[in-house]
């Protein structure tokens, strides 16, 4: 991205919040004026004492006292302005990041990891948080203090004052000379610490595979290499912070041994008093370490400066609807699905995964989809539900579903899929999402309803029972449960059952199939299964092989005239009896 891109984005939350800005430079201003009130102050008070002057000793005395509750005000409401600043600035951001990424086409998370998004809605967003508070008045307060100390230093002692203010100069270069190259380095850095999360998000994610498979060590040496690349990043910034610190202070000690060789020199032949040499020294500071500073602080801008162009980046990813769907409501007398010589490549060389297909769906029709793994049933899930444009034509009560909005679109489907998508929630609220403003009331009915009770008795508190990350306390039927009841709660006119009963005992597989057959009447349902039970419920099965319909009919019809879905339904059969003895 752009730098001007970048600069415009942080120039509009400046001129967002210009008031608080201005209340900013107001303190900044303020700050500005008790800096150099100190050396006035150092000057005075010392010049008085060595010439016994005790009415002005005294005076500077209490003004010294009123610059000191002055010092605790300023201070307190320039940290306090700076945090608001940057905390308001974060939330803001983040919040636009998530919604930003919320709204992207299902695409964009194929090729992007979790850990990275999660990078970039937390480390980047606090990095770009410190830049707009108070990074950024750093940059404004250096320069500003210098000129107006170095303007203090001329009326003091203008030789020594240009001699000093030579060297100031070096430092800004030095400070050009090392930034970009740690911008660049930050930028790199960044990114291995967000490979590297999501890889450990994942490795956690999978301990029980991992443990299974005894893959400890080989995750460990993965890991280490990880480490090792972050490392050398790491250290490369290291080296391009201490080249930039050190040659900064090296300037700057030797401005100051030039203003102490010199400035003893001119009290010594009378040019300038005691008071007004302590009071150089002092001013030197605010010339010397804002120039110094600033090196740094560029530094620090730079590797914000990364932050915000991965940042804006995502925002210039294309988004697939530019408002969150609102629930919009449909018929649920009509819901027929029609697919027209639909095809589709996960990419545009890859082979198809499915091939002119052509189906047509009745209102209120039972179909389950069967086939061996590999064979596009999944696929044709994933187009109903708009996730990957694909050539051909699908339409739902005649309308064809590329011309309906996002919202209109989902409003048609409820769906269960084999991956569950449990939330770090309650049994509760995770069915809860089906409907999220459905009672508790309401959600017991259904489960008693749909006879899953056992997600009420035989958990440790019923629903208010935590299902962990991923549903991880919860036992597999019992995953599978909570997403069917939460899809039933839903109750959108088409149920999408993705291998719906995989993962149930035999008992538990009879629940699911008593809820297909309540509803079979009232919803349009598509199943995928690898079960012989619930295919042969279905009012039609759709046989797919290798992306296309091999064939389709009821399960009497298939099983005397069709030799493939005979033995694929063998193959069912097989694997429900292994399931039953288990």
């Amino acid at each position: 991205m752009e730098m001007e891109s970048v600069r415009s984005e942080l120039f509009a939350y400046v001129k967002k919040k210009r008031l608080t800005y201005l209340l900013l430079f107001i303190c900044l201003l303020t700050g500005i004026f008790l800096d150099l009130a100190l050396p006035w102050f150092m000057m005075n008070i010392t010049d008085s004492a060595l010439i016994g002057n005790t009415d002005r000793f005294r005076f500077v005395l209490i003004l010294g006292i009123v610059l000191l509750i002055l010092t605790f005000f300023q201070n307190y409401f320039d940290v306090l302005i700076k945090n608001y600043i940057a905390s308001y600035i974060r939330n803001d951001l983040r919040t636009r990041l998530f919604n930003h990424y919320f709204k992207l086409p299902i695409t964009f998370f194929n090729k992007t990891k979790s850990g990275q998004i999660a990078s970039k809605i937390f480390n980047d967003v606090n990095v770009v948080g410190d830049l707009m508070g108070s990074t950024l008045i750093s940059l404004i307060h250096g320069p500003l203090v210098a000129i107006a100390a170095f303007i203090f230093l001329l009326n003091i002692q203008w030789q020594l004052a240009l001699i000093c203010g030579l060297l100031g100069p070096l430092i800004i270069l030095i400070g050009k000379i090392f930034g970009s190259s740690m911008r660049k380095v930050s930028g790199e850095l960044q990114e291995q610490v967000a490979h590297s999360q999501s890889f450990v998000q994942e490795s956690v994610r999978n301990i029980p595979f991992v443990r299974t498979y005894v893959l400890g060590a080989a995750m460990s040496r993965k890991f280490q290499g990880l480490a090792k690349t972050i490392f050398r990043h790491d250290l490369q910034k290291g080296k391009a912070q201490a080249a930039l610190q050190g040659s900064s202070q090296a300037i700057g000690f030797l401005t100051f041994l030039v203003a102490f060789g010199f400035g003893s020199y001119f009290v010594l032949v009378g040019d300038i008093t005691v008071g007004a040499l302590l009071a150089f020294i002092q001013l030197l500071n605010h010339v010397v370490w804002p120039f110094s500073g600033l090196a740094q602080v560029w530094g620090l801008t730079q590797e914000s400066l990364s932050a915000c162009d991965r940042i804006f980046r995502v925002f210039q990813e294309n988004k697939q609807f530019e408002e969150f769907p609102e629930k919009h409501k449909v018929a649920k007398e009509d819901s027929r699905i029609t697919m027209n010589h639909v095809s589709f490549a996960y990419e545009k060389e890859d082979k198809k995964v499915l091939k002119d297909i052509t189906l047509e769906v009745k209102s209120h029709q039972f179909i389950a989809i069967a086939g061996h793994n590999g064979s596009g049933k999944s696929t044709i899930f994933k187009l109903l539900l708009g996730f990957f444009p694909f050539s051909g034509s699908i339409q739902i009560n005649h309308q064809v579903i590329e011309k309906m909005s996002y919202a209109e679109l989902m409003s048609y489907f409820s769906f269960v899929s084999q991956d569950h998508y449990l939330f770090s929630d309650t049994v509760l609220e995770n069915i809860r999402y089906g409907k999220p403003e459905a009672s508790e009331a309401e959600i017991v009915d259904l489960i008693e309803t749909l006879k899953l009770d056992d997600l009420i008795h035989h958990l440790p508190q019923g629903l208010a029972t935590e299902a962990g990350e991923g549903g991880v306390n919860l036992s597999g039927g019992q995953r599978q449960k909570v997403s069917i009841a939460r899809a039933i709660l839903r109750d959108a006119p088409i149920l999408l059952f993705d291998e719906a009963t995989s993962a149930l005992d035999y008992q538990s597989e009879k629940q699911i199939q008593a809820i297909l057959q309540q509803f079979k009447h009232e919803k349009t349902i598509l199943v995928i299964a690898h079960n012989a039970s619930t295919i042969r419920q279905a009012d039609c099965i759709v046989v797919l092989d290798q992306g296309e319909i091999r064939s389709t009919g009821t399960h009497e019809e298939l099983i005397h005239t069709n030799r493939y879905y005979q033995d694929l339904y063998r193959e069912y059969e097989t694997g429900n009896e292994q399931l039953t003895t288990i």
